[in-house]
């Protein structure tokens, strides 16, 4: 079956999406690789200090929950936080 001039231009608009996510992702890849080589620390434990900052007090589950990971995650985080 022969695609549809509506299918094609669906078609154009995902590559597109998805070319944007890509330029997006790169972005932000390499925001954190320059935080990481200026400070010493992975854009996580930058992003981890940041709610610690603005929440001072905050409990890893909550931390968990802001940052959207798991609460062993967050915990691994601040226990590499408090070695470095």
């Amino acid at each position: 079956m022969p695609r549809t001039n509506a299918q094609d231009s669906k078609s154009a608009q995902s590559s597109q999406v998805l070319r944007r996510f890509r330029v997006v992702f790169n972005a932000i890849r390499s925001h954190f690789k320059q935080i990481e080589k200026q400070v010493g620390l992975g854009g996580a434990q930058v992003w981890a200090l940041s709610v610690i900052r603005d929440q001072p007090g905050i409990g890893m589950g909550e931390l968990a929950k802001c940052m959207d990971v798991h609460q062993s995650t967050a915990s691994n985080l601040v226990r590499a936080l408090h070695q470095k």
